[in-house]
């Protein structure tokens, strides 16, 4: 592109266009989590062509699906959710500092060559992610299971087979012979932008226990359990390529939604 003839102010130029409606932050935030299952828990976001939706988060109308879940607080107490669910359970409250932090690592191998101070090339060795969280409601049967690497979901149905909160004799502990289970998360995150709801949605495909932190209570402090999950590929998991060739193999991603959305953008 050739140099223009004539120049433009600092705001006639774009370079003024601010928008704090684009911030993402504040305390509406939600972790669910079910028993990843191979091809039963696809969360694919898009049939293979590329346009219709397999599955999402949200409901047609921008809002979320109220069926993502197989348990619900109703009037007090912790029911089933007696209508068709996907079979993800919450995990409760999160400690203040304890948010979900999701922390990609790269580790890059630099080439340096004596006729030169700086890096000569550079090329990427190994990626990952990992989330961490600290949740405080440590009473949850789900909580437990993630402890003690207990199943969520039945795995041939994906029914919920985890104990009900109040359950007679309730008992939960850790096998001799365990086996890593590896479960699939989503994160939301939320807020409203001139009083319409806008969500963050992360799908966290497939993810392993990679560590689980010391537990300690006090008069004033309670439990915290705190957890941490490497992300896996799921082979499973498609997204659309961004050099518009189809779907190809993905390994997260993020939906963004809601009224919010759609009102501020120029598809509105």
């Amino acid at each position: 592109m050739a140099q223009e003839p004539t120049g433009a102010t600092w705001a006639g130029a774009g370079l003024a266009d601010i928008d704090s409606r684009l911030v993402e932050r504040g305390p509406l935030q939600a972790i669910i989590i079910r028993d990843y299952r191979g091809a039963a828990t696809d969360i694919s976001p898009f049939e293979n062509d590329g346009s219709t939706v397999k599955f999402s988060p949200l409901a047609a109308d921008g809002s979320i699906n109220p069926n993502l879940l197989g348990a619900k607080l109703v009037n007090g107490v912790w029911s089933e959710n007696p209508n068709p669910n996907l079979g993800f359970l919450y995990l409760g409250a999160t400690a203040e500092d304890g948010n979900a932090e999701r922390n990609p690592n790269v580790e890059n191998d630099d080439l340096y060559v004596t006729q030169s101070i700086w890096a000569y090339d550079s090329a990427i060795t190994r990626k990952g992610k990992t989330v961490t969280f600290t949740l405080v409601d440590t009473l949850k049967p789900v909580i437990h299971a993630l402890e003690y690497e207990n199943r969520i979901n039945d795995p041939d149905t994906g029914e919920i087979i985890v104990p009900e909160i109040g359950t007679p004799n309730y008992f939960v502990g850790s096998r001799v012979d365990p086996v890593q289970i590896d479960r699939q998360i989503l994160l939301f995150f939320a807020k409203q932008i001139e009083g319409l709801d806008l969500y963050r949605i992360e799908p966290l495909p497939r993810v392993r226990l990679d560590e689980q932190s010391a537990k300690s209570r006090s008069k004033t402090d309670p439990d915290q359990a705190e957890f941490t999950f490497q992300c896996l590929p799921d082979p499973y998991f498609t997204i659309p390529d961004d050099r518009g060739s189809g779907l190809v193999a993905g390994f997260d991603g993020v939906w963004i939604g809601g009224p919010a959305w759609e009102a501020f953008g120029a598809g509105s």
